[in-house]
């Protein structure tokens, strides 16, 4: 069974069982890598860092020295003491500009001349002096009938009754109007039949001009004598007709020939979802995969390097409880098969927190947790489970 070893490095706590020391001198530093693997000593002189560990106390130098200081230091120093410039965090200050609200206001005049009123054509003559009341009165008002037609007599001077009756909503007359002469038209709207060719009618809308909504092209359709025909474009848009009604639809199978924006959400309920692209761009934090399962399964991606989608795989295995790593998987495998190399993961804590050997990593286990580390974030201290 596997069981978390300690990792002997720098500043690390180590009981060991034979350490072989020859040929150290008083007064020099101790390095590794001497004859035979064993330690030996040397004086420091040159270029290089000079580290000491947590506690170091009676270290001096002499002479002058460049570079960064880090810990705590106590003591004197002598020599040219260094300056160094900062900048606060506190924010840059500078001068606001003021806002000036302008206002303006306006009188209206209430007080105007008035001037001479004068009756034109169709109103009884008579003048107003700027006060009292005015009443205008329509010329030949007083013989007009009823539910009739009126007309502008120019040689009288006033109006006079047609021979047209009026009820309100229908004109009518003893006989069908009829235009005569040249210049004969009839403005406005009106309703009922009409009984002829219309080939003298003008104003009525014989031609029914279409374009596409990129506004590029165009046409035109007779009325009367052209159709209008509304056509689809195949694997792209279906179009049918019934009674007066025409429908603009999706075919079964459709084909977008350039981009598609899609502002709301992108539902595919097929089997396969296939994307022929050079790059994937993804704006979603996270991706889930497998989804709609209910209990540990395997997954992951799978990057092509063979034939039949066949590739490197990097993903979950749900049976070490470990992510991993597998040559020639393919595209469409549905589990990993033989693991080519297993995913190493850190843990870290105080060193009271570390798990013990028989509960293991977070990942593997006790059973196949092998590789991964503990690092103890109060001692320094590091384990592998092995």
């Amino acid at each position: 069974m596997a069981t978390w070893k300690k990792v002997i490095v720098s500043g690390s706590n180590a009981n060991l069982s034979l350490l072989q020391v020859d040929n150290l001198t008083s007064g020099q530093v101790v390095i590794g890598g001497g004859s035979g693997s064993n330690l030996t000593t040397t004086a420091i002189n040159g270029t290089g860092t000079i580290v000491a560990t947590t506690g170091a106390t009676g270290l001096s130098q002499s002479g002058s020295f460049s570079g960064s200081f880090q810990g705590t230091f106590s003591g004197a120093v002598t020599g040219t003491a260094a300056t160094a410039s900062f900048v606060t965090a506190s924010g840059v200050f500078g001068p606001y500009g003021s806002n000036s609200v302008i206002s303006a206001s306006y009188a209206v005049n209430s007080s105007a001349s008035i001037g001479t009123l004068t009756f034109g054509e169709g109103l009884t003559t008579g003048s107003y002096n700027g006060s009292g009341n005015v009443t205008l009165t329509v010329s030949g008002a007083a013989q007009l009938t009823a539910n009739a037609i009126t007309k502008w007599n120019n040689t009288d001077n006033k109006f006079v009754t047609s021979s047209l009756n009026d009820n309100g909503t229908i004109v009518s007359g003893s006989s069908a109007i009829q235009l005569t002469g040249a210049n004969s038209s009839l403005t406005g709207s009106f309703t009922g039949s009409f009984v002829g060719n219309g080939s003298g009618l003008t104003g009525l809308a014989t031609t029914l001009t279409i374009s596409g909504s990129s506004g590029a092209g165009g046409g035109t359709v007779a009325l009367g004598s052209q159709t209008l025909n509304i056509i689809g474009t195949a694997n792209q848009i279906a179009t049918s007709a019934s009674a007066q009604t025409v429908t603009i639809s999706l075919p079964a199978n459709v084909t977008i020939p350039n981009n598609l924006t899609v502002n709301g959400d992108l539902i595919v309920e097929g089997n396969t979802t296939t994307v022929n692209t050079t790059n994937l761009l993804v704006e979603d934090k996270f991706i889930l995969l497998a989804s709609g399962s209910t209990s540990g399964t395997d997954g992951g991606i799978v990057v092509q390097s063979a034939g039949a989608g066949t590739g490197f795989a990097f993903g979950y295995d749900t049976s070490d409880d470990r992510w991993v790593y597998q040559d020639a998987l393919a595209g469409t495998a549905t589990t990993f098969g033989t693991i080519t190399a297993y995913a190493n993961t850190t843990q870290y804590g105080v060193a009271g927190d570390k798990p013990s050997n028989a509960t293991g990593p977070a990942y593997g286990a006790a059973s196949a947790g092998y590789g991964n580390t503990w690092v103890s974030t109060d001692t320094g201290e590091i384990w592998i489970y092995s």
